[in-house]
């Protein structure tokens, strides 16, 4: 019966040195990483928009694909939504096989959400003889990935005016 005691203290004095041992583990799986300094994200994502932009030049939208994240989706004007990187990279070579030389992105606005930032910016494309063919507005969602910071959702448009069609003449309604 003592030595039940005895087994039975030891066994509460290993638990009680124990929990705090084990809070301790639990604590530090629950602890935030440190979020990344918001200049250090901006600097990746003007990187990223570099990179965009010389593989633009040289016509490689295989390239471009890759700085969109895994399950990005790209929202351009009068289309469909266009999801995963595969048909990103189809849609880019399509606009690549344009008369278009350059796009030029200039960010306005830049906020960070944690593992997510928006940018909110002004694009011009340049075509094969210099002129602007076109300049416009985006804003982009990035997520921060393994592989670093993607574009994760991608939308722009033309400041140029919609074309619409005239509307249709009346009927003739005389008899």
């Amino acid at each position: 019966m003592i030595l039940d005691r005895l087994r039975s203290r030891r066994a509460a004095g290993r638990a009680i040195v124990a929990a705090p041992a084990l809070a301790a583990l639990l604590l530090s799986g629950c602890m935030t990483q440190p979020r990344e300094d918001a200049a250090d994200v901006r600097a990746a994502v003007d990187a990223s928009n570099r990179q965009f932009m010389d593989a633009f030049a040289r016509g490689d939208a295989a390239r471009i694909a890759t700085l969109y994240s895994d399950d990005a989706q790209l929202l351009p004007p009068g289309n469909l939504p266009v999801e995963g990187r595969a048909k990103i990279e189809s849609l880019w070579r399509g606009v690549l096989a344009l008369p278009v030389k350059e796009m030029h992105l200039q960010t306005v606005e830049f906020t960070v959400h944690g593992d997510d930032a928006s940018e909110i910016g002004r694009y011009s494309l340049v075509g094969n003889d210099g002129r602007e063919l076109d300049a416009g507005k985006y804003i982009v969602l990035w997520t921060k990935t393994a592989a670093g910071w993607r574009l994760h959702r991608d939308m722009w448009n033309s400041n140029a005016p919609v074309v619409t069609a005239p509307p249709a003449a009346p009927p003739d309604s005389t008899p």
